[in-house]
């Protein structure tokens, strides 16, 4: 354990297993869909690419996030 509170971690994920694990663990899921689709949920959000991120996108997309809890 890191002693981070996982409501403040960002996974990025391609699949919807990874992005279920992700939210299950409670945190914030960036889905970046490739081959397959990636269903909507709370505390994720989707792009079409990873060219959209950079730190202050995902720490933007965190707070949105953390905003509508």
């Amino acid at each position: 354990a890191l002693g981070v509170d996982a409501r403040r971690c960002v996974v990025i994920e391609d699949s919807e297993p990874g992005a279920r694990s992700g939210n299950a663990a409670g945190a914030f899921v960036i889905a970046v869909p490739h081959r397959v689709s990636i269903s909507a949920a709370p505390r994720r959000t989707h792009v079409t690419s990873l060219t959209e991120l950079d730190a202050s996108r995902v720490a933007a997309l965190l707070e949105q996030a953390d905003a509508h809890v």
